[in-house]
């Protein structure tokens, strides 16, 4: 059974189905930016999102946190344990205002073995020019939890997280992706893990700073992918910053799982910047 919830301090508001369907005027009086990009007159960044390809999404309205340098954070988790035949969760960003630190999101959640090829597309997509680290490890278990992984299936499960950001022609420009597999026998809590960086150089975007982190202490095993990234090219003379704060995916002994993430943007020219999450749990 999958249980979601959206931190994003401030949690989520359902919209109406035409809203999130029209845009409800978002462009009858807006300055369009790029590709389709639009903001309105009160400052409300549109994003150019083809929800077609995200089929049954269902779009909130969500709330940030104001860094105080003009940029915005926001933040997800969700929690849930290994069920055949697993989930895709997939998040994209539909509107932002920065002068109040919302935005609109379209979620959408399917089957692992049954997703809409859109989808999959987004699932199976390498990371631009991608850099990866990755390691194996083991961890003995305690008594007690010897007891239960010995009374229940021992895995292997695998789970992924992918954060994007993305520019108007929806290209991923920053991206940090955690991914896990873990399993338990009789002894021990195996672990492998895998980190991966990736930035479009052709408009400007290099990685900055980077950071992982792989633990499994016999109860827990997690990755987690940290990464800053900055284009002096994109919004002329000022520099535009990503910072990845926190893609982290991890799993239990007995098959439980847990994601989140933290991303924020700031600098010049963010509002054409948005966001995108996929998870895939097991």
């Amino acid at each position: 059974m999958l249980a979601l919830t959206a931190v994003l301090l401030g949690g989520g508001t359902a919209l109406s189905p035409a809203a999130a369907e029209t845009g409800e005027d978002a462009t009858s009086a807006g300055r369009v930016l790029a590709n389709g990009t639009v903001v309105a007159p009160d400052g409300e960044v549109h994003y150019d999102v083809d929800l077609s390809g995200l089929p049954g999404a269902e779009v909130v309205r969500e709330s940030g946190k104001s860094l105080g340098n003009g940029g915005c954070t926001f933040q997800e988790e969700g929690r849930g344990h290994a069920s055949e035949p697993g989930r895709v969760l997939v998040s994209t960003e539909v509107s932002f205002d920065p002068n109040t630190c919302t935005r609109e999101v379209a979620r959408a959640d399917y089957p692992r073995n049954n997703l809409p090829e859109s989808v999959q597309r987004k699932v199976d997509a390498q990371a631009p020019g991608g850099v990866e680290e990755s390691a194996s490890k083991k961890t003995k278990l305690t008594d007690a939890q010897r007891r239960s992984a010995g009374a229940a299936a021992g895995g292997p499960w695998s789970g992924s997280i992918k954060v994007n950001v993305e520019d108007p022609p929806q290209i991923d420009v920053t991206t940090t992706k955690s991914m896990l597999t873990w399993s338990t026998d009789s002894a021990y809590l195996y672990s492998d893990h895998s980190s991966e960086w990736g930035w479009y150089s052709p408009t400007g975007w290099e990685r900055k700073e980077d950071f992982y982190a792989f633990i499994n202490d016999g109860n827990v095993a997690w990755t987690n992918t940290i990464g800053k990234y900055r284009n002096g090219a994109f919004c002329l003379t000022i520099d535009t910053w990503t910072h990845h704060k926190e893609t982290l995916f991890e799993g239990w002994y007995d098959g439980s799982w847990y994601w989140s993430y933290e991303v924020d943007k700031w600098g010049g020219c963010t509002a054409l910047l948005s966001y995108e999450r996929i998870v895939v749990t097991p």
